[in-house]
This record gives structure tokens, C-alpha cells and sequence, in this order.
């Protein structure tokens, strides 16, 4: 016993000196002092920190927060001085390029070399000098190219000293350093890879209004000042500079509170507005009764006006401006059905919304950013020959769960205005809601972003993060992405999980959670816990139910394990990013599968049904539970109001909680043994792992099980290939060609000379007709001009091209994003039992295989399809 605590101290200084983010740069904070060094905190020195009192308002905002996080680091507290003459021996000197004397001065007199920053969008250097001044020993130079660069340089320094974006809405507490010292170097970066990134705050009934209102910020009443700037601060530290407020029915629309308008400008965060929000105006409660309907073509007058007092009140501030018009809320338009008289009443109102940005905004209009957003039937429209303005962004969308529609022809790349994209994770819709647990994985979002990127969208990038809470994971992904897209590779991107569990808790934690949140995403990526039901998982076949509840077992278990030794300044922050969204993720499946079970046994007349139904109660009283202890015990009951198990709000799009089903009927010592044995993962068949590259597989059953990313041999062609993208798959990893914008094969006959190729072989024991089915994640064709085909077959036969392109919003859609699959057949010959070649060729980009299966007659019922039968 004395061993093991001893061992779990251990681990616990370990963990203590290891939780301040790493970084692989040439400046570095620590506690040895060399010469040059600048001493932030060592003994009685605390560094002053310096800015010019002209400096934009965000740097001493900036300046005052740095404070802030020495203090909460180290105790000291350092004096914001705006005189050089006043300054102590050690300093931190913040200041924008031609907003700061003393930095003017610096850079006149050659001290500081800022040829690389000048002039670029939010690009910051970090450099230690030498006696700066008279007066100064040594400084740390903090340098924006502009006022959010500036920022974006201080709060990297907070990074550094180990203040986490999340430290206050992830109770990330910053843990005790006695001395910081910045060792003599620098570092630049930026400009970022995409423009304009952010968030949208939406669908916020069941979560942070609420919150804001009734705990936060209960003076407001509401979503206000108070609640934004603690979303702005977010925002900054995560190197962000753009936001669609909130605006459901339940929230003061952003603009009608003057305070929101000043404070984003004061924080230089960019305020914008939805799909459904022309001109940055909410409409969700537009007052008919005494402005008219809401249709262009029969109360343009008042539309209009309602739209200018908005540029008249918001021209001042740096904006984005979102051009169109949809329905109220977010609805369909109102007006004509017929699609060209629809099309040029909304070429009409985007000309009207352009006037009113010349006359409020800049008379040059190409000088204002503006986007377009083809959301739902405004992409109809689009593609049916809507003329938007050259110099507006267009904002493509994805399909709500995670999959972009459409990106930029190649003509439509050279628009002046660019692109960008509207991406969630969090949907409040139909077919089903995700509006509780963040389970996109970071492979997801990396796989359809980057192919975002390649494509030109890189003017604008919105997530659509519900309540923010409990979405860190993605957040921080999506913004790291969007500050700098070569920040992870298809290679790397399984690293992401442990650079951010280390940033958050330290090497010691850091593989362990991220092996954790890793089978989190998996699990929740090949059925979303908001998109459970009693009967999804095969009960009799593959072990799959029972296997899906053991899994989930195993991590909380292993969450659990690992939270009894972690330092108590992180117990709340872990339970929030981990234990919580963990826990409920494995209790839901729970109450689902068992409620599946308690009707199958119901059926026999069994009396395990009722055993199940009691599992099923257990499970939904452990999510109120653990969701109670969320709202009013977690953090001192600071998130109170907070977290609801939105399940249960999604009613009107058919989703329940499960039930039970009793029977009049005892239960036998075999019938319990059963159910014991059920739950437990000692009883499941060890997974098969192999190594990409020269796998083989053979027949079991009647059947050969493919993981896409177990081929045995990989043939590139013209400069492409099949590439294994690690982290994403339902049962496993998955493969696409790279680069993404490889030309399609446009003729048949080239596919076997041209296309790369996959191969895998197989050994069977069956032979004549068999039936390859494929198991694709439902993306979508890269745009209009193309397929998304793939071919396959059996030896040398002839490829046979399948194109898995399909309109959205029908039931196959549905399915497809349901399960994020689409499977599709082909029908193929085996001559005779024995060794065998299976064939998987590229016709289009885009394409992300997962699974394949050959099917000689012996699959059975499943939802992930037979596992693999890969041998060594």
C-alpha cells in the first residue's frame, strides 16, 4: 500500500511540472536563468509590462489579462506601466506596429526586425532583447501586426506560462509555478491560414441562455455583455477573431443590446451573423403585426428599413455583412415558387443590401466583407444560376453532420471575394439532433477541412458549436486548423487527442486520455449517442451489442482510473472534458441496448426482460444524476442551468429516452449467468490488428471482412494514392486518394492504366457469384462537375464504377449520415475456391472507403457488418 502511494505522488510531480503546454519554437519559458534571460517571476523580480496608452483599447485588454495569468500562475502580480521611463529592470514591452511609440522606436532604431510582420493580417513576433533601454536589463517584445496579432502574441505567452484557453470555461486551473523565466530567442507567427474564424452560438434554449441568464448573469436576464465577453476572451485565446451570436427567440438579439456592439469592437472580435440573418439582422421575431409580412416582393419597403437601421447603427464597427435572405428564423423565403422569378427577387434584395453597405459601410463596396451562404434552398437557388456579387464570400455548407455539400469550381475559385465554410457540431434538425455531446471526431473534421482548404475555402470558416459546452475538443481542433492548416497532417492527426490532453493535464495523462477520447470518438462516430436506438445493434449477431457495451465499459473504467490520480487543481476540468461526456455516451448506449434486450427476452417470455428493464432504469437515472451533479454541484455550482440531456429536447424529430418491457416470469441460474456474461470483456473475441501493407485475409463463414485500411499492396498513379486517414472509421481507419485534388478518371478504359489502386488478398472457400459491399463515409461529390465513383473487382475482371453521389435530405441521405456509411453492392464471379485479388480503384476524389465485405452467402444481420477476417 505505502508502494502505491508513493508511485501515485509520483506520478502527481510528474504531472505538476509537466502540465505547461509544450512548444516546439525557439523561445521557451522555465525556471533556469542564462544570460539575455528575462525574468517574468524569479525571487522579488516581477517583470513590468508596458503599452502605450494610444495602443488600440484590445492591447491594454491584452495587457491587463497577462496580469491576470502571471498572478494566477504565480501569485506576483505585475504593474502595467504605459511610461518607459518608469520601468523596472525586467519588462514585457506589448504594442502594435504603428500604434506604439516605444515599438516604433525599437523597430526605427533596428532593434527589432519586423520585416516579416508588417503588413500581414494578425501576425505576431515574440523576441527577447538585451537592454532594450537605459533602464531595462532584458525584455520580452510582444509585436502584432495589427491589434488582434497583438493579442493573439500576449495570449501565446499565456499559453506558454500554462494559463489553458479553457481556464475558465473548462475550470482548466492553472497550476503553481514559482518562477518564470523567458530564455533568450524569438519566434513569429502568422499570418493565419484562414481569415475569418469563429463561431456560432446556436441553438442555445437547453444550455448556455439559460445558464446566462438565470446563474452568470442574472441582472441581464439573458445572453449579454457579461456572457460575451468571456466568449470573446475565448475566442482570442484561441486565436479566433469572428462570431454569429446567438439568436433563437429565447436571446436578445446581439444587436439590440448597444453594449455588445461596442464590446466586440473594443475586443476585435469581428461580429457577423447567420445564414438567415441578412444584413447581421435577426428576423426570428419580426413584427408582423406592424411591419408586414416577411416577402420581399410585397413589403420591400419595410424589409428594407428594417435592414438600415442595422447599417446605419453597425456601419462604424468591423463587421462582417451577410448578403441573401431566407425565411423567418430559418425558414424557406417567402415569396414566388417558381425558381426564376425566386431568383431574381433575391439578386433584387442583394442589390438593395449593397446600397445600404455603400451609404453606411464604404462607398467602395469591394472593401466591405460581405458572404453569401448556401444554406438548404438557398444552395438550390445558387445552382440554379443565382448571380452572387464577384467580391461576396461564398460560404459553402455542409450537410449538417459533418460532410461539405459542395466547394468552388475551378472558375469559381477565381472570384475575388473567395470562399469559406458553415460547419457544425452541434444540429438541432432533422433526421436527429446532436445537440448534447460532442462526438465529431478530429479525424472528421481534419478530413473534410483540409480538403475545404486545398479547394480555396480560406476566407471564412464558422462552426456551428451549440452551447460551446461541451464542444472544447472540436473547438480548439477547428481553430488550431484555421490559425494554421499544416498544423496536422493525415499522418499526425492522431496526435491532436494527446497535444491537447497534455496542454490540459500533463505528460504523465496525456497518452492515457487521449487513448480514452480516442474510443470515445470512435464509438460515438459509428452511432451518435442522440442517434441511439433499442434495436440498432445485433442482439444475436457478431457479439455486437454486447461488445459496443463492453467497450464503452472499458473506458469509463479506465477514465475513472485515471481521474483518482490526477492533482486536484484538475478534478473539475477532467470530469467536464472527459468523465462527463464519457459517462453519458456509455449510459445512453446502455439504456438503449438493454432496453433492446429487455423486448427480445419479452418476446420469449423470458424474465431476464425484466432484469434488462431494470438496467434500462439504472442507466437513465445515472444520466439525471450525473447531469444534476453537472448543474449544481461541479465547480462550485458555477454551471448551474447549464447541461440538459438534450436528448429529450429533440421530441418533435421523433427521439425518446427507452423503456423497458416486464414480463410475468422468473429468471434461471443460466438465464442470469447469461446476462452477467453479456456485460463482460473478458468474454469478447481479442480484436485482429495489422499493419497497413501485406495483409492477408481469408473466408470465415461464408463471408471475408475487409478493413479498408488493412491492403496488401497500394499503387499510386499520376501522382496520387490511396492514403490511410488514421482516427476515422466506424470499426477501424479509413482510406481516400491524395492529393484531394487529383483529376477524376473521365473514361472507363483508363481506370486499370491510370487510377491508383488498392489491393487485398483473400483466400475463399466458396466460389461462383459473390457480393462486394462497400462501406464509404457519406461525403459528397467535390461539386457539380464531378462524380464520387470508385471501382472494384475480383482478379482481372472488369472494373465495375460505382458513383456514391446522392441528393441530400431524401431517406438513403438520412440513413447514410445516421450511421455515417453509405453501402453499396456489386454483383462478381469467382471461378474457384482459393487465392484471390481484390481491386479498389479511384475515379473521383473524395471518395473515404471504411469497410469492405465480400459476401458469399454467410452475412448475417448487423450494423457494422461481420468483423474482419484478416489473418497474420
Amino acid at each position: 500500500m505505502k508502494q502505491d502511494r508513493a508511485f501515485i505522488a509520483g506520478i502527481w510531480v510528474l504531472g505538476l511540472l509537466a502540465c505547461a503546454p509544450a512548444f516546439a519554437t525557439e523561445l521557451s519559458i522555465g525556471h533556469e536563468v542564462v544570460p539575455g534571460s528575462v525574468k517574468i517571476v524569479l525571487g522579488k523580480t516581477v517583470a513590468d509590462i508596458y503599452v502605450d496608452a494610444k495602443d488600440s483599447k484590445l492591447a491594454a485588454i491584452a495587457a491587463g489579462l497577462l496580469v491576470d495569468d502571471v498572478q494566477r500562475v504565480t501569485g506576483k502580480r505585475p504593474r502595467v506601466v504605459t511610461d518607459p521611463g518608469k520601468l523596472g529592470s525586467h519588462a514585457i514591452f506589448i504594442g502594435s506596429i504603428g500604434h506604439s511609440g516605444l515599438i516604433d522606436r525599437l523597430i526605427a532604431s533596428g532593434k527589432i526586425d519586423v520585416s516579416d510582420v508588417r503588413g500581414q493580417w494578425e501576425t505576431y513576433k515574440l523576441q527577447v532583447l538585451t537592454r532594450p533601454l537605459p533602464n531595462v536589463e532584458a525584455a520580452l517584445i510582444i509585436v502584432g501586426s495589427d491589434r488582434r496579432g497583438t493579442a493573439y502574441g500576449v495570449f501565446t505567452l499565456s499559453n506558454k506560462i500554462g494559463v489553458s484557453p479553457w481556464y475558465w470555461w473548462a475550470d482548466v486551473t492553472p497550476l503553481h509555478q514559482d518562477s518564470l523565466v523567458v530564455k533568450p530567442g524569438a519566434q513569429k507567427e502568422g499570418p493565419p491560414s484562414v481569415k475569418y474564424r469563429g463561431i456560432f452560438i446556436n441553438d442555445e434554449d437547453w444550455g448556455v441562455q439559460p445558464w446566462a441568464a438565470k446563474t452568470f448573469d442574472p441582472q441581464q436576464g439573458d445572453i449579454g455583455p457579461k456572457t460575451y465577453q468571456k466568449v470573446f476572451e475565448l475566442l482570442l485565446r484561441l486565436k479566433a477573431n469572428y462570431i454569429w451570436p446567438a439568436m433563437h427567440a429565447c436571446t436578445t438579439e446581439f444587436g439590440k443590446i448597444d453594449r455588445n456592439i461596442t464590446l466586440a469592437d473594443e475586443w476585435g472580435i469581428v461580429a457577423g451573423a447567420s445564414h438567415p440573418e441578412p444584413m447581421n439582422r435577426n428576423n426570428v421575431n419580426w413584427p408582423q403585426e406592424n411591419r408586414g409580412e416577411w416577402r420581399y416582393d410585397t413589403n420591400r419597403e419595410n424589409i428594407l428599413a428594417y435592414w438600415e437601421e442595422w447599417a446605419r447603427k453597425r456601419g462604424p464597427y468591423e463587421a462582417v455583412w451577410t448578403v441573401g435572405m431566407r425565411g423567418v428564423h430559418d425558414s424557406a423565403m417567402i415569396g414566388p415558387q417558381d425558381m426564376p422569378t425566386r431568383i431574381k427577387l433575391l439578386e433584387q434584395a442583394i442589390a438593395d443590401q449593397r446600397d445600404l453597405l455603400r451609404r453606411y459601410v464604404n462607398p467602395v463596396i469591394e472593401k466591405v466583407a460581405q458572404i453569401f451562404c448556401p444554406y438548404k434552398e438557398a444552395l438550390e437557388q445558387y445552382r440554379a444560376g443565382l448571380k452572387v456579387p464577384d467580391d461576396v464570400t461564398i460560404v459553402w455548407t455542409e450537410d449538417n453532420y459533418g460532410y461539405i455539400r459542395q466547394l468552388s469550381t475551378p472558375q469559381e475559385q477565381k472570384r475575388s471575394g473567395g470562399a469559406g465554410v458553415y460547419y457544425h457540431i452541434s444540429y438541432l434538425g432533422s433526421p436527429y439532433s446532436y445537440v448534447w455531446l460532442n462526438t465529431t471526431p478530429p479525424a472528421l473534421i481534419w478530413e473534410e477541412m483540409s480538403k475545404v482548404y486545398d479547394y480555396g475555402a480560406r476566407q471564412v470558416w464558422i462552426l456551428n458549436v451549440g452551447d460551446i459546452k461541451p464542444g472544447e475538443v472540436g473547438i480548439e481542433f477547428w481553430m488550431r486548423l484555421g490559425w494554421n492548416i499544416q498544423a496536422y497532417s493525415r499522418e499526425t492527426v492522431p496526435a491532436y487527442l494527446t497535444d491537447w490532453a497534455r496542454s490540459l493535464f500533463g505528460d504523465v495523462w496525456a497518452v492515457p486520455i487521449a487513448e480514452v477520447m480516442d474510443q470515445y470518438y470512435r464509438l460515438g462516430f459509428a452511432r451518435k449517442p442522440e442517434g441511439m436506438n433499442p434495436d440498432l445493434f445485433s442482439l444475436t449477431n457478431y457479439q455486437e451489442a454486447d461488445r459496443r457495451l463492453a467497450d464503452y465499459k472499458a473506458i469509463v473504467d479506465r477514465a475513472d482510473a485515471i481521474q483518482r490520480s490526477l492533482p486536484k487543481e484538475r478534478l473539475d476540468a477532467y470530469y467536464e472534458l472527459v468523465q462527463y461526456p464519457l459517462r453519458m455516451a456509455a449510459w445512453s448506449n446502455e439504456a438503449f441496448i438493454s432496453a433492446g434486450y429487455s423486448e427480445y427476452y419479452a418476446q420469449q417470455g423470458k424474465a431476464l426482460a425484466n432484469t434488462y428493464a431494470m438496467r434500462v432504469e439504472r442507466a437513465l437515472a445515472r444520466i439525471d444524476a450525473e447531469t444534476s451533479y453537472y448543474n449544481d454541484q461541479l465547480a462550485g455550482g458555477k454551471w448551474k442551468h447549464f447541461m440538459t440531456a438534450k436528448g429529450t429536447t429533440s421530441d418533435q424529430w421523433g427521439y425518446q429516452w427507452p423503456r423497458g418491457t416486464s414480463v410475468s416470469a422468473v429468471a434461471t441460474p443460466e438465464e442470469q449467468n447469461r446476462l452477467s456474461a453479456s456485460f463482460s470483456t473478458a468474454k469478447l473475441d481479442p480484436e485482429t490488428v495489422a499493419p497497413t501493407g501485406g495483409a492477408q485475409f481469408t473466408e470465415k463463414d461464408g463471408y471475408v471482412s475487409i478493413e479498408a485500411e488493412h491492403f496488401t499492396r497500394n499503387t499510386a498513379r499520376r501522382g496520387a494514392q490511396w492514403q490511410v486517414i488514421p482516427g476515422l472509421g466506424r470499426s477501424g481507419d479509413s482510406v481516400a486518394v491524395y492529393p484531394v485534388t487529383t483529376a477524376s478518371i473521365d473514361r472507363p478504359g483508363d481506370i486499370v492504366a491510370q487510377a491508383p489502386r488498392l489491393e487485398y488478398d483473400m483466400t475463399t472457400t466458396s466460389f461462383g457469384q459473390v457480393e462486394i459491399t462497400t462501406y464509404c463515409l457519406p461525403t459528397r461529390r467535390i461539386h457539380e462537375g464531378r462524380g464520387l465513383r470508385y471501382a472494384v473487382a475480383i482478379d482481372d475482371e472488369q472494373p465495375q464504377i460505382v458513383d456514391l453521389n446522392e441528393d441530400t435530405e431524401g431517406p438513403r441521405w438520412s440513413q447514410n449520415v445516421l450511421r455515417n456509411a453509405t453501402i453499396n453492392s456489386t454483383r462478381h464471379g469467382i471461378a474457384a475456391a482459393g487465392h484471390h485479388v481484390l481491386k479498389v480503384w479511384m475515379v473521383d476524389p473524395g471518395v473515404v472507403m471504411d469497410k469492405i465485405v465480400v459476401n458469399a452467402g454467410g452475412v448475417k444481420d448487423s450494423y457494422l457488418g461481420p468483423p474482419e477476417t484478416l489473418v497474420k
